[in-house]
């Protein structure tokens, strides 16, 4: 999965989806082991719902184990509103 998302994120995403900021991968972040003692915490912005899109519920269900796992790893997540995301897909 890190090798796949090297080639996409390789600061040229922006080529593939017009829509992804040309940001590089970053190698330190993507092999951090955040499973060690003492290692620093994420904290993730999770979207529960869209009103432009409807989400499906093997996606809603997949949404919520993503969560929980986060969560169970000593994960922060943060429940994220977009207010009119009909921008965001513009």
């Amino acid at each position: 999965m890190i090798e796949i998302n090297k080639y996409l994120l390789d600061g040229h995403s922006n080529e593939y989806d017009y829509n992804s900021p040309p940001l590089p991968f970053n190698s330190e972040t993507a092999y951090y082991d955040y499973n060690k003692v003492g290692a620093k915490k994420l904290k993730v912005g999770i979207i529960e719902n869209y009103t432009y899109l409807e989400i499906s519920p093997a996606n809603k269900r997949a949404i919520q184990e993503v969560k929980s796992a986060l969560e169970k790893a000593g994960h922060e997540t943060v429940m994220v509103s977009i207010k009119d995301e009909r921008n965001t897909f513009s």
